[in-house]
């Protein structure tokens, strides 16, 4: 999903709902991947993170997803 955003192929955000900080480890692995700019933070910021499933689901209603770079060959 974070490689598909990063090349444009879509712009979704991904919503973990975190009861009972079941994915904490998950969610510090990304944190961790963007810490070592191997995930840069406007990708990182798709992942959306809750522990009430409302709440989360009004995160990916209100998600705008970040300006798509294009690449032209010269």
């Amino acid at each position: 999903m974070f490689t598909w955003n990063q090349i444009g192929l879509i712009q979704k955000p991904c919503g973990i709902l975190n009861i009972n900080h079941y994915y904490d480890l998950l969610i510090a692995l990304f944190d961790h991947m963007q810490d070592e700019q191997f995930l840069q933070t406007q990708y990182r910021n798709a992942l959306l993170v809750d522990s009430d499933v409302i709440l989360l689901l009004e995160k990916c209603l209100a998600y705008v997803p970040p300006a798509i770079k294009t690449y032209q060959n010269n």
